[in-house]
């Protein structure tokens, strides 16, 4: 898909100061949504936030110093005991479900956001995972628009936003990357009879990188990862655990994606717009690649959009 990656802004600093501090959208009329930006998480991430977009000099010609990209993220880990947990609340008529959530009744919502608070998980990260379930419980649906969830040009529509929302990150922290598009022409220009195109990453780095994740280990206390990553790869969903590896949709194919890439080009690292399920990221990790969340990033264009199509009467977006 060609992608139309919007002309960045020369005050790019300031836009994410604006974004970070601004508040969620909400879930009713008097009442905002807990996203990953919720006023409890800031607590976790006070020092971390000194470290944002932060990159070293790119290195003298013949150094062999590395680019550092630091990531924040927010998300809860959610166990796979708590997805389990949800699912009955989600999908209380199985593989018959149908339909956004914005389209049920008010107490449906009710009844998910109580369940999102006595398991620990978001409710952003609940619906997601409701999505996924629908898709393998009707794996004979051809796109979700036949599970009443979207159509299919709005959801490629928000995806391919997240994906815009990730590359004018990178760019403010100073971290060259091919993107799919570059990739493609770059493979077609020098392309030799017989040889297939190999895959390609939403964000192929031109120079591996030191990657400093933090990530949230409790209410009181975060941990830190370093890895050595090539490559990022974007996905518009929560990654979830309770997806068995194989079956036909988008979680399905992540460790089957994972091993190609890392086949192909080493470690990298895969970015989930909601966060990862603690079972799905210890098997990423296993594999030698980290997992990231949308936190730092941009997404008021990713949510100005989901509103005109998965938003209720009060612009709560509840997909």
């Amino acid at each position: 898909m060609k992608r139309n990656i919007p002309q960045l802004q020369t005050n790019r600093e300031s836009k994410y100061r604006k974004h970070a501090s601004r508040p969620p959208h909400g879930i009713k009329t008097d009442e905002k949504l807990a996203t990953n930006r919720k006023r409890k998480f800031d607590t976790r991430f006070k020092e971390a936030s000194n470290i944002k977009c932060e990159s070293r000099q790119k290195p003298r010609h013949g150094s062999t110093d590395l680019l550092s990209l630091s990531w924040q993220n927010s998300y809860p880990i959610i166990p796979v005991e708590s997805e389990n947990a949800l699912l009955p609340v989600l999908l209380p008529w199985g593989q018959t479900e149908r339909g956004m959530i914005k389209t049920q009744p008010p107490f449906r919502v009710q009844k998910i956001r109580k369940a999102c608070r006595l398991h620990g998980m978001q409710l952003e990260q609940a619906l997601s995972l409701r999505r996924h379930h629908m898709k393998l419980l009707n794996p004979q649906a051809k796109s979700m628009t036949c599970l009443g969830l979207g159509n299919n040009n709005d959801i490629r529509g928000a995806a391919q936003l997240f994906e815009n929302a990730t590359y004018g990150y990178l760019k403010e922290c100073g971290i060259p990357f091919l993107t799919e598009e570059d990739q493609k022409r770059r493979f077609y220009e020098k392309q030799k009879p017989g040889v297939n195109m190999p895959p390609t990453p939403d964000f192929m780095l031109t120079n591996p990188i030191n990657l400093i994740s933090v990530q949230a280990v409790n209410k009181d206390s975060t941990g830190t990862e370093f890895r050595q990553i090539n490559w990022i790869e974007a996905k518009m969903f929560y990654g979830a655990s309770t997806i068995p590896d194989g079956t036909n949709n988008a979680v399905g194919a992540i460790l089957r994606t994972a091993k190609k890439y890392i086949e192909n080009y080493g470690s990298g690292a895969f970015l989930f717009s909601y966060g990862c399920g603690s079972q799905l990221r210890g098997q990423l990790s296993d594999l030698g690649i980290a997992v990231l969340d949308s936190h730092p990033l941009n997404l008021e264009k990713v949510e100005e959009h989901q509103r005109r199509w998965c938003a209720d009467k009060n612009g709560a977006i509840l997909p």
